[in-house]
């Protein structure tokens, strides 16, 4: 009875824990609602994607796949990375491991170019823990080593902090506990650093684990109450299903077999409500164990075919989606095909369409160039024109020029004849009236002096002589003065 009057409290206690997740997604949801098709509303989509991992995976999905879609269409590679992420989260929780992997993958493909460390190193960090589910623990190993070696980069606390929690399950799972509860207080300490509750409550159950394998039950259901705690204050279904189930397998390790079963039921409605197929298969493995301690066979079988069911269902949720992937590669490929068909025959048109722009060209530029040529030509033959009338006239101007020379050295031959011929004329002229003025002159000359000496009765006749060559000159002159103008207007 005490069991079942604890059963309906906690039941009771997890539809109240729904309403006010409800209330606060709704809160998320008006957000959404009002913002527009923009990065803010791809973060707000991814936001809710997360919140809901752990609560409703349906949600979680739709909120999911509606941020990629949107990402997709704005071209926000951020946004499409991490809700990549965050449906391979979903996925994981689900056990879809194989989906899973592929969308990380798909996320670091896409962080791998835009850049991004703290996303980078979330999603190594997921896939270490696809590993870890799968019990590969050298690969699970290999990248949360190398999820750590990014967050130690960047300094990202939180990210460390998980990364070294995982080691620390890893290095439990192959039965290191000394080095798994170093890892594991090393990322509880960090973790309460920052006030970070999941990761404490995620810390304290893992230590709680390793002491439960090192055979230390107070110290392991101290640990398992402390993180229960913090799970239920903030509402964590996975985590309080999945802590449940350890206080159960406590339980039944110390015998109380009454204890085990109440607790594992409460750790399967827990992962019934968010339908985390992973967890679901543990717990009825473990529910079956418990009714063959309790010598309930049947129960113990049903538990165990209920355990195979999920397997299968997981088995073929796994080949589904194989199929649909190999499907998806194919329409991929042929999609490729087409698009790169598509692509060649756009870079022929592309190709084409510059040839012929080429042609149109090379067309206009030789229609100019003949145009221009036509045009030098015809000036070329105006200025030819123009120059042969200018060199006629040149040549007809030298001709009259030559013409005009000779007539003018002719001239000046003449002249040059008149004027010698005439300056001899003029010098015999000279010579001649000389000798003709000089006798007449002379005696004017002696007489003239004579007077100066002559006797009164011989000056009369003295001044006579002289009148009378006076009169000599004079007539002398006269005539030569005539022969002059005769002889300058001969000329």
């Amino acid at each position: 009875m005490k069991s079942r009057g604890f059963i309906f409290f906690f039941s009771l206690l997890v539809s109240l824990c729904k309403v006010c997740r409800g209330q606060n997604d709704s809160l998320l949801v008006s957000r959404i609602s009002e913002a527009a098709n923009s990065e803010e509303k791809v973060d707000l989509l991814n936001d809710l994607c997360k919140e809901l991992w752990f609560s409703d995976l349906g949600k979680a999905n739709s909120y999911g796949n509606k941020a990629l879609e949107l990402s997709k269409q704005i071209a926000y590679k951020e946004g499409e990375a991490t809700a990549l992420n965050n449906l391979g989260v979903a996925a994981w929780v689900q056990g879809d491991y194989y989906r899973a992997l592929d969308l990380y993958y798909s996320s670091i493909n896409i962080r791998e170019v835009i850049g991004g460390q703290l996303g980078l190193g979330n999603t190594y960090h997921n896939i270490g823990n696809i590993f870890r589910s799968t019990k590969n623990w050298k690969e699970a190993t290999k990248w949360f080593e190398k999820a750590l070696a990014i967050r130690h980069e960047i300094n990202d606390e939180l990210g460390i902090s998980y990364s070294k929690n995982n080691l620390g399950l890893v290095a439990q799972q192959q039965g290191e506990f000394d080095l798994a509860l170093t890892y594991l207080d090393q990322a509880l300490a960090i973790r309460k650093k920052i006030d970070n509750p999941r990761g404490v409550a995620t810390s304290l159950l893992s230590i709680g684990k390793v002491h439960m394998d090192l055979g230390e039950s107070d110290l392991a259901g101290q640990r398992f109450e402390e993180a229960l705690a913090i799970w239920k204050s903030i509402n964590h279904i996975q985590g309080q299903g999945m802590t449940y189930l350890s206080v159960s397998q406590l339980d039944f390790i110390n015998g109380k077999l009454g204890d085990a079963l109440a607790n594992s039921n409460l750790a399967l409605a827990l992962a019934n409500d968010i339908n985390a197929k992973s967890e679901l298969i543990e717990i009825h493995e473990h529910r079956s164990k418990i009714y063959v301690a309790l010598n309930q066979y049947e129960k113990a079988f049903n538990e165990q075919s209920l355990s195979i069911a999920y397997k299968d269902s997981v088995f073929n949720e796994n080949k589904i989606n194989l199929i649909e992937q190999r499907n998806y590669a194919q329409i991929a490929l042929k999609n490729e095909l087409l698009e790169s068909e598509n692509l060649l025959q756009n870079e022929l048109l592309k190709k084409q369409e510059r040839i012929y722009q080429a042609t149109v060209v090379i067309c206009i530029l030789l229609a100019i160039s003949l145009l221009s040529i036509y045009g030098v030509l015809r000036i070329r033959n105006k200025t030819n024109r123009k120059l042969a009338l200018k060199n006629e006239f040149i040549a007809s101007q030298k001709q009259l020029i030559e013409e005009a020379n000779a007539l003018l050295e002719l001239k000046v031959q003449q002249r040059t004849n008149e004027l010698q011929l005439s300056n001899e004329r003029l010098i015999k002229f000279s010579l001649f009236n000389s000798h003709k003025v000089r006798g007449p002159l002379a005696r004017l000359l002696g007489l003239t002096q004579l007077t100066t000496t002559a006797k009164e009765a011989e000056l009369k006749e003295y001044i006579r002589m002289i009148d009378a060559s006076a009169k000599e000159l004079d007539q002398q002159i006269t005539e030569a003065g005539t022969e002059l103008t005769k002889h300058l207007d001969s000329q």
